[in-house]
């Protein structure tokens, strides 16, 4: 079972260390509307299709572009109808969206 802090957004990756994205994906969606997009290595089709079927909001593949992110989270932010916020904080990071920077804290 998954237990779920109140999130804005996850970026997953298909990889994980002890499953992988595809199902963590399925377990949020059962149980939030949280945003996902996925942020992974594997961007064969099969891949993209599958993760957006499985509830993803965007799929993106690495190598990526920081400030393309930054705009796609923006935009999924936007989408869920959730008030855009400037600065995230997750993790260990700041992402600061409105500027393009990403911190390790």
């Amino acid at each position: 079972k998954i237990k779920l802090q109140d999130f804005d957004l996850a970026i997953l990756d298909v990889s994980l260390p002890d499953g992988n994205g595809y199902d963590l994906c399925r377990e949020i969606k059962k149980v939030s509307d949280t945003p996902i997009i996925f942020l992974t290595v594997f961007n064969e089709e099969s891949n993209v299709v599958k993760g957006l079927d499985m509830g993803a909001d965007d799929y993106i593949a690495k190598p990526f572009r920081l400030r393309e992110l930054l705009s796609r989270v923006r935009t999924v932010l936007r989408r869920a109808g959730g008030d855009e916020r400037d600065i995230i904080r997750m993790n260990g990071l700041t992402i600061d969206t409105s500027k393009g920077i990403v911190m390790k804290n």
